[in-house]
């Protein structure tokens, strides 16, 4: 009798559990890349939006302080013209007076009246000189710097502003602490643990009055005024409305000799940050670069082409 043979199979061959675990390892690679891929670019997201925060709020900050800069003041009035009317009409009262009173006088009188005209000429005179000297007085004054609205170098930014004074905020019960004042000076610079920003709200001060360095305060040190720690280069430029300067100082006057130039009309400032690298583990850095224009500023110098008039 012939025994039928079975054909039911009682397992897997070799090559089946071969082929079987090659396409497992391919699916586990191609989901190791496709998860990997979207780490790196939720990483690589991440941080351009940290990157574009601190930009943001960098340019933001100094767009806030230099939007409510100081302008340049007035320049004085000359009083040397009212001086000189003032020295020529002395002594022309006086010799008026004098030849009314020798006039209406009596020839006996006469001696009187000239010594009478004389005493009023020298009292028209000394008034006259009295006057010169308390108008003078008057417009002599110490600079007050805070009215320059920008000065600054390639490294360094100071800034005077006016805030809201913030009345009653700073006053304790004991009426010791005072109020700050509606004129600040802001300064930026950088340090080795960043850029680093001062405001200070009492800039009439002995210990500020001839210095745009930052002013350490008591218990504190630069770190303790740092902003962005991912900061590591800085430079600012400043526009004078044909070209950009490293320096700049709005104390000095203009080619008038009498307005001060005040604040550049612009700004630009590049400041470089530390970012991740394109390899693991690697730090370069990027620079970023804002121009801020500034609204106090008095715009570029227009020569005077007014002709002089004459009178027929």
């Amino acid at each position: 009798m012939r025994l039928q043979r079975s054909t039911q199979r009682r397992g897997f061959t070799l090559l089946e559990v071969l082929l079987a675990s090659a396409l497992a390892v391919i699916l586990m690679a191609a989901l190791y890349v496709a998860l990997d891929v979207q780490l790196r670019l939720a990483d690589a997201g991440r941080e351009s939006i940290e990157q574009a925060t601190i930009n943001r709020a960098i340019t933001h900050r100094l767009e806030i302080d230099l939007s409510s800069g100081l302008g340049p003041v007035a320049p004085p009035i000359d009083n040397s013209a009212k001086n000189s009317a003032k020295q020529l009409s002395g002594p022309g009262n006086g010799s008026s007076g004098a030849a009314s009173g020798t006039a209406n006088g009596s020839s006996g009188m006469s001696g009187s009246a000239s010594a009478s005209a004389n005493n009023s000429a020298s009292a028209a005179n000394s008034g006259s000189s009295t006057d010169t000297g308390a108008v003078t007085d008057a417009t002599t004054s110490d600079s007050i710097p805070f009215q320059a609205g920008v000065i600054g170098t390639a490294d360094q930014l100071v800034i005077y502003a006016a805030r809201v004074s913030g009345l009653g905020k700073d006053i304790d019960d004991t009426g010791e602490k005072t109020n700050p004042a509606d004129a600040r000076r802001v300064v930026y610079w950088l340090t080795d643990k960043g850029l680093a920003r001062q405001e200070i709200p009492w800039i009439t001060s002995q210990d500020l009055q001839n210095s745009t360095d930052p002013y350490m305060e008591e218990g504190k040190e630069e770190k303790d005024y740092v902003i962005a720690e991912e900061v590591t280069k800085l430079q600012f430029e400043y526009w004078d409305g044909t070209s950009f300067t490293d320096t700049w100082d709005g104390r000095t006057l203009n080619t008038d000799g009498k307005t001060l130039k005040g604040p550049p009309m612009a700004i630009r400032v590049h400041f470089w940050l530390k970012v991740p690298g394109p390899n693991p583990g690697e730090m370069i850095e990027k620079e970023f670069r804002h121009t801020v224009m500034i609204r106090s500023a008095a715009g570029p110098a227009v020569a005077d082409t007014t002709a002089a008039t004459t009178s027929p």
